[in-house]
């Protein structure tokens, strides 16, 4: 019976179809075969499984065109290159945009990883594009935006968010969506300094826009991190961006930067779980000296606690006021450079006041009693 995953590594399904994406000859056509032995194609699968559909055509095409229903993994790849040119188009102009205002530009993820990691503009189907600007400027770009129409999703948030996020997700009167970050992960909130990520970036242009992409180095750590990560959609598609990442830009990969950024954004445990498994899983070739470094560095227990809490759903509607409340102090605790017990408490009340911005205190508070009394009744 076919089980779905929507922690960062794959069920064992999707491991196969995963070998079907990344291995060679007939290794991955045995395993596209083996998949269909298990998983029914012409009926419902994840939609993590689907969105590798045109990976695995790309890779299957030319080890044996007759393969079962390359036919319609053609149409798959199709509709998504046809998309990702949609994104590009509509990113460059967005691009072209802050940039004719001074507002530095950075493409996250999808966009930059299609053209270095997968040389290929269908193959990584893309839902929207992922645009970073300069912490001190996100407040320029976000009043720029709203003034040419941009609609912030949950524009009540957007102090929490400068203060306390890394994104804000903006929709055009066409559809169009993308999210403007100022940081590329939660982890860099409160560690990164102006010029962190900015000053190894490296040239890209997409379209007629030039732009920046994160180094190679930076784009490894920033794909395990975010792939690490809960997320609704099942995230294994950290897998093939990092191999095929590694194996198009191994030479440019800094091993000693890389543990670097890793120590300082507090990460090593999502690094090490994610190299462990490619190497055990897609025999990923590691340099041994780096690997050495990396597990000898001690890992602290608010960095496991954290990582633990990572790959768990972060949606704090759920469950009563105490786990609420201890949900949203992991929140904290991940975007947060306090240290101390008296810092990191009247930090957290800061944070608090922050996100009830608006809300009425104790309206939130009397929502829980009549909720746990509800509770007591049940039982």
């Amino acid at each position: 019976m076919q089980t779905f995953s929507t922690n960062p590594f794959p069920s064992g399904e999707q491991e196969i179809l995963l070998k079907a994406a990344l291995f060679t000859g007939q290794n991955a056509s045995d395993a596209w075969i083996k998949w269909n032995e298990l998983v029914d194609f012409e009926a419902f699968f994840d939609s993590g499984s689907f969105r590798l559909m045109p990976l695995v055509y790309k890779n299957l095409l030319p080890i044996d065109p007759e393969l079962p229903y390359l036919g319609k993994l053609k149409n798959i790849y199709l509709q998504s290159w046809y998309k990702n040119q949609q994104l590009f188009f509509m990113g460059s102009v967005l691009i072209s945009e802050l940039e004719k205002n001074g507002i530095r530009t950075m493409l996250l993820k999808g966009a930059p990883l299609s053209h270095f990691a997968y040389h290929d503009k269908g193959a990584r189907p893309m839902s929207d594009i992922d645009v970073m600007v300069p912490y001190l400027q996100a407040r320029d770009a976000i009043t720029l935006l709203k003034s040419q129409g941009w609609q912030p999703e949950q524009e009540e948030y957007l102090e929490y968010n400068l203060k306390w996020g890394r994104s804000m997700m903006f929709r055009g009167n066409d559809g169009f969506e993308f999210d403007l970050h100022w940081h590329p992960f939660f982890e860099a909130h409160g560690t990164s300094h102006a010029d962190d990520f900015w000053n190894k970036a490296i040239r890209f242009q997409l379209h007629e826009s030039k732009t920046l992409s994160l180094c190679h180095t930076d784009n490894l750590l920033h794909v395990f991190v975010h792939g690490l990560h809960y997320n609704p959609e099942p995230p294994i598609r950290w897998i093939p961006d990092s191999m095929l990442l590694l194996s198009n830009c191994r030479k440019e990969i800094d091993w000693d930067y890389f543990i670097h950024q890793a120590q300082k954004y507090h990460v090593v445990l999502q690094v090490r779980e994610a190299l462990n498994y490619l190497f055990h899983t897609f025999h990923l070739d590691l340099p041994e000296k780096m690997w050495k470094e990396l597990t000898k560095i001690r890992i602290s227990r608010n960095e496991k606690i954290l990582y633990k809490n990572a790959q768990r759903a972060e949606d704090e509607k759920y469950g009563g006021f105490i786990s609420r409340l201890k949900k949203l102090y992991l929140i904290y605790l991940r975007q947060t450079s306090d240290r101390g017990f008296v810092h990191l408490s009247l930090g957290f009340l800061k944070f608090l006041k922050y996100r009830i911005a608006g809300k009425n205190p104790f309206l939130i508070l009397w929502y829980y009693v009549k909720r746990y009394i509800e509770m007591l009744r049940k039982k």
